[in-house]
């Protein structure tokens, strides 16, 4: 049976459920049910950080992917090859614009 709990997530509340939830079962299956009670107020209470910061992570790996594709569009637009070192927009010997990043 699944218990909704005010300011729960919807983990911690699964893991709560199923720590109160009667009926037999092997100690190890007790002992799991005995740890999962204990770790649902924990969860509960770093549920907004650490989904805040798996949200971070992804908006950075965005950001990262993004980089990489306008790096690769902009290398086989104009025929470049990135170099990191310089920051100046230069010509190629056949007058086409060298796009460096």
């Amino acid at each position: 049976r699944l218990v909704c709990l005010q300011g729960r997530s919807g983990f911690a509340a699964q893991l709560f459920a199923a720590s109160r939830s009667g009926g037999g079962g092997s100690a190890g299956a007790t002992e799991a049910r005995r740890q999962a009670a204990a770790l649902a107020p924990v969860l509960a209470e770093y549920a907004p950080a650490m989904q805040r910061f798996g949200t971070q992570i992804v908006g950075r790996l965005t950001e990262k992917l993004a980089a990489r594709l306008v790096r690769y569009t902009a290398t086989e637009v104009f025929g470049a090859r990135p170099n990191p070192g310089e920051g100046a927009i230069q010509t190629q010997t056949d007058g086409r614009m060298k796009a460096n990043f």
